[in-house]
Formats: C-alpha cells, sequence, structure tokens
C-alpha cells in the first residue's frame, strides 16, 4: 500500500492533550444513563441518543440533559455504534455484527434488525434515512434501514474496520486498526479504490465533513490526519504525538474548517484541519474514560465518559 506523508504538524495540539490541559471549565458532567455508554450521536443540538452496555440506548436533550429516556433494545448485546440520521431515525451497531434500526421516541419498538455473518465487531454510518452502511471486520454491507433485506453484501480490501463514514449517498469511505483507509461507492461497494495507508500503527476514528475531506485519528500513535478521499497519497494536514501513553479516542468535524478531538483522559483540542496552527488542548470536567464526542454545530460538542454526558462550547485557541 502506498504510505502517506504528513504535511503538517500541530504542534502542541494533540500533545498537549497529555500533558497539563487549560483549567477547567465551569461546566459540570451530568449522569444521564444507568449503564456505560460506548456512542453517539446528535442529529441536532437539542437531541443526541447514546448507546451501550446491555443494549442500552439513551436519548437526551444536551442543554437539559435531565430530561432523558433510558431503553434496552437488545438486552443480550453491547452497541458500539450509532448513526441518527433524524431524531426520529437511529440505526446502531452491536456485537458481533448485529444493526438495530429504532425511532428514540419509542426505541423498544425496534424498526428493522439485520444480522452480519461473522463474529467481528460492527460499525455504521447512515447517509440517507434509506441508505446505511454496516462493517464488522472486511465484511460491508449496504442496505435500507426501513426495509434490511434490501441489501448489497462486499469484502473490503482493508484490515479489521474501525469506523465509517458516508458524506454522500454515493462515497463512503472506511478506516482499519491497520492504519488503512479505503473509500468505495455504497451502490457497487465490490469496486472499491485502493486501500492508502494513512498511519503506521492504527485508525481508530474518523469523521467527514464532506465528499473531499475526512480527518482520522490514530488511537496508539496520537495522528490526527485530514486528507481527501479522491486523493488519499497526500494528506493535507496533519498532528503528531509519537509520544503520547493514552492514545485518542475519538474526533468529530462540524464542518470543514472545525474539528474536535478527544483523549481518555478527558482532554479535548479544537482546531481548523485546514489551518491547524497551534491551538490549546483542555480539560473538560468528564474525568477519564471518554469514549466518544458528538459535534453537530461548530459552537457544541457532546462527550460521553461511562454514565455521563458533558456539553460544552468547543474553543479554538
Amino acid at each position: 500500500m502506498p504510505r502517506v506523508g504528513l504535511s503538517a504538524t500541530l504542534a502542541g495540539a494533540v500533545a498537549g492533550l497529555v500533558a497539563s490541559g487549560a483549567a477547567a471549565s465551569p461546566l459540570r458532567a451530568t449522569r444521564v444513563a444507568p449503564r456505560t455508554m460506548l456512542a453517539i450521536s446528535c442529529p441536532s443540538p437539542t437531541q443526541c441518543t447514546a448507546v451501550g452496555d446491555s443494549g442500552l440506548a439513551v436519548t437526551f436533550n444536551p442543554r437539559a440533559p435531565g430530561r432523558r429516556r433510558a431503553s434496552t433494545i437488545d438486552a443480550f448485546h453491547s452497541l458500539f455504534g450509532i448513526a441518527c440520521v433524524s431524531a426520529t431515525q437511529c440505526t446502531a451497531s452491536a456485537n458481533p455484527g448485529r444493526v438495530l434500526t429504532f425511532d428514540p421516541a419509542t426505541p423498544a419498538r425496534r424498526t428493522s434488525r439485520l444480522v452480519l455473518p461473522g463474529t467481528d465487531d460492527s460499525t455504521v454510518t447512515c447517509a440517507t434515512r434509506r441508505r446505511c452502511v454496516a462493517i464488522a471486520g472486511s465484511r460491508e454491507v449496504t442496505f435500507d434501514p426501513l426495509a434490511p433485506r434490501h441489501r448489497i453484501y462486499s469484502d473490503l480490501p482493508s484490515g479489521n474496520v474501525s469506523r465509517v463514514a458516508c458524506p454522500s449517498p454515493t462515497q463512503c469511505t472506511a478506516v482499519d486498526y491497520n492504519g488503512s483507509e479505503v473509500t468505495f461507492d455504497p451502490r457497487f461497494p465490490r469496486s472499491p479504490r485502493p486501500p492508502v495507508e494513512l498511519d503506521p500503527y492504527d485508525l481508530s476514528s474518523l469523521s467527514c465533513p464532506s465528499a473531499h475531506q475526512c480527518t482520522a485519528i490514530g488511537g496508539t500513535s496520537g495522528n490526527a490526519i485530514t486528507f481527501d478521499p479522491h486523493a488519499p497519497g497526500a494528506a493535507i494536514t496533519a498532528a503528531a504525538d509519537p509520544s503520547t501513553d493514552v492514545g485518542l479516542d475519538d474526533v468529530s468535524c462540524s464542518s470543514r474548517r472545525q474539528c474536535t478531538l478527544i483523549d481518555g483522559d478527558g482532554r479535548e483540542v479544537t482546531f481548523d484541519p485546514l489551518s491547524p496552527g497551534h491551538p490549546t488542548p483542555r480539560h473538560i470536567p468528564i474525568l477519564a474514560d471518554v469514549m466518544a464526542i458528538a459535534c453537530p454545530s461548530s459552537g457544541r460538542c457532546t462527550a460521553i465518559a461511562g454514565r455521563r454526558e458533558l456539553t460544552f462550547r468547543p474553543r479554538r485557541a
């Protein structure tokens, strides 16, 4: 596979994620779930749905997190991923290789269920209400979440996929634990572009604010790499911190000019991926074990850690 050179460095940005960040803000984390949350999706600034252990699904208003609705939608499986295309439709991925679609207002009444072959954990994303993509290992399925019998299976030329994003109904990009990306048209997934290595270790998360821009992060290396899926051989920007001992957990890009990274020790850094400069990292008062983040707008992000959420205004310093 071709190797991508890092073309710019966020000096001090991701490095600060393992150092003492800025002073904590007066924000307070709120307990919203009875069990551990593992993934989150916010279709709007006033609604988020998180999923987690033992089939947990909890929906809340991040502006007033005391208003929440918790339910169990798959009692014997933990949910590791979620994509909400609207306030009334979410699709979650469970282990091993299970995908569930539901209305957050009535989560116990599942709209559909799809079981992928194999035993790998799955990740899911939805470009529209009628087109989702789920991947377990390297096995991909494009399906209609409202009629999952309409589906196309394929095998991607990748390692064990960690995250997939579809910025349009005709384009998806997946990253894997081998540090590579692969881009494909979900209508014709059996003809993907050749995979490209982006990180020497692994890629743990991905966010694509447009069809020509994605940012992937390395969970082990601490690298953050922004690239054009149509020309991934030349990274636009990069952040590197090879000395990190906690790694990066998740990334969410609210636009082409703003991304927010989090690590497992509860620190975040917000930056312009096209012109990173030297942004200042800061602690968010949610303690350790931050699992995921969603930024539905440039002025609001919601992070989850354990049973708690914290909604904050990302700031570029």
